[in-house]
């Protein structure tokens, strides 16, 4: 999807999202180069991976404009609709 996107337009900005505690991307992007993180303290699988693929990773690092932690959204979040977050704890 990303590629398609910078061909029909080069100039958007692509932002990758991930879970503050399973940061493996986001370390990696910010290291320019794939890092290996701890197993993250999470039951979904989806985020349990360890380190960025390395068929992908170089996709992402062409592709994305930056790397995101979703702990300061999910904060900021949970301040307007007036409840607690457990991402703070």
């Amino acid at each position: 999807m990303q590629h398609g996107a910078k061909a029909l337009r080069p100039s958007i900005k692509i932002y990758g999202v991930e879970a503050e505690t399973a940061n493996d991307t986001f370390l990696s992007f910010k290291k320019g180069e794939r890092v290996s993180i701890a197993p993250p303290p999470t039951i979904a699988d989806g985020i349990r991976n360890l380190s960025p693929g390395a068929l992908t990773f170089p996709i992402n690092k062409k592709t994305l404009t930056d790397v995101r932690s979703s702990l300061g959204y999910s904060a900021q979040a949970a301040d307007a609709a007036g409840g607690d977050s457990d991402y703070r704890r």
